[in-house]
């Protein structure tokens, strides 16, 4: 979805913990999602891009919470419909 909505070519090696208990209710999804997002930005250097896009802390966060979900943000950023959660 990162590659069709921003063109991004660059990926990253990522290794995740957390101590978190199942099911916690602590949105660690929501925070593996966040972090990705953030490293693959960072390496494709996609802060201008992202501020013409989403100029606003908000419009990155509802974007976000699209990418997970499998929603689409708006027309301009399609999501992959069946691959998200809800709840």
């Amino acid at each position: 979805r990162l590659a069709r909505n921003f063109g991004i070519r660059g990926g990253v090696d990522l290794a995740l913990s957390c101590d978190l208990p199942e099911a916690s209710g602590m949105s660690s999804s929501s925070a593996v999602v966040i972090a990705t997002f953030l490293c693959l930005s960072a390496r494709n250097r996609l802060s201008a891009q992202l501020r013409a896009r989403l100029p606003t802390a908000e419009a990155l966060c509802h974007y976000l919470g699209c990418v997970e979900n499998g929603q689409d943000c708006g027309h301009e950023l399609p999501g992959d419909a069946g691959v998200g959660t809800f709840g």
